[in-house]
């Protein structure tokens, strides 16, 4: 989890608010009639889920029977040739009830009673279309209802969104550049921090009545004044 700046917490915090209302995910389920939100709750794509399944099994023992298989049924060794694609189709159609058993079990539901509508319809067909990059970010995709846009909701708690799941979902959208964000932000420090040796030295210049010390004051302000940044 990146650990970013205030700057670009600030910025994600506005862009977030400006496009998503926060709705009660109870209020929701009693709109449509409770336990009708499983059919509202988008999957990602059965590549994804599969991937995830594989991801939580012994490679090696299937690997194994696979190929057992294929020694023992001239059909198997026929239809499904020793390599990774025809290891992956065997497995998703020997183990497909075994993988749907798994996606049933996973915690893809909302974890607290905040849910998050898109504000138009044109980020909601946005939402729509990305589910499968969504989710890749942690972020769950509830449908579109008559009266609602697509929804995003988080499958987790006690920790910090804009860090895990927003940021990370508003520089996919191209809406949110957090090195040009960093980058500005340094500059403005910098500039600040110029500004304030300048006037440190302005006040020395007409304070002090020793010469060398004013010579070497203004020789400082000018050099300053060469590297500042435009404003």
């Amino acid at each position: 989890m990146n650990d970013y700046s205030r700057a670009v917490k600030d910025r994600a915090y506005t862009l977030f608010n400006q496009n998503f209302n926060s709705i009660s995910f109870d209020l929701f389920k009693k709109a449509i009639g409770e336990g009708n939100e499983i059919d509202y709750i988008q999957n990602p794509s059965e590549e994804i889920i599969f991937n995830e399944w594989l991801d939580n099994q012994d490679r090696d023992k299937l690997w194994d029977e696979f190929n057992e298989m294929r020694d023992d049924d001239i059909d198997v060794e026929y239809n499904y040739p020793s390599t990774l694609e025809g290891f992956e189709d065997w497995l998703k159609e020997q183990y497909q009830n075994e993988i749907d058993d798994w996606w049933s079990e996973a915690e893809h539901y909302p974890m607290w009673n905040t849910i998050f509508e898109a504000k138009d319809q044109f980020l909601s067909e946005k939402i729509i279309e990305n589910i499968d990059e969504l989710y890749e970010l942690g972020i769950g995709v509830i449908g579109d209802t008559d009266d609602l846009n697509a929804c995003l909701f988080i499958a987790g708690a006690g920790y910090d969104f804009y860090d895990a799941h927003w940021i990370p979902m508003l520089e996919h959208f191209e809406w949110l550049n957090v090195s040009e964000i960093d980058q500005n932000e340094t500059a403005r420090k910098k500039i600040k921090m110029t500004d304030n040796w300048l006037n440190s030295l302005e006040w020395l210049c007409n304070k002090t009545k020793n010469k060398d010390i004013r010579r070497h004051a203004k020789g400082l302000q000018m050099a300053l004044e060469a590297q500042k940044l435009p404003k």
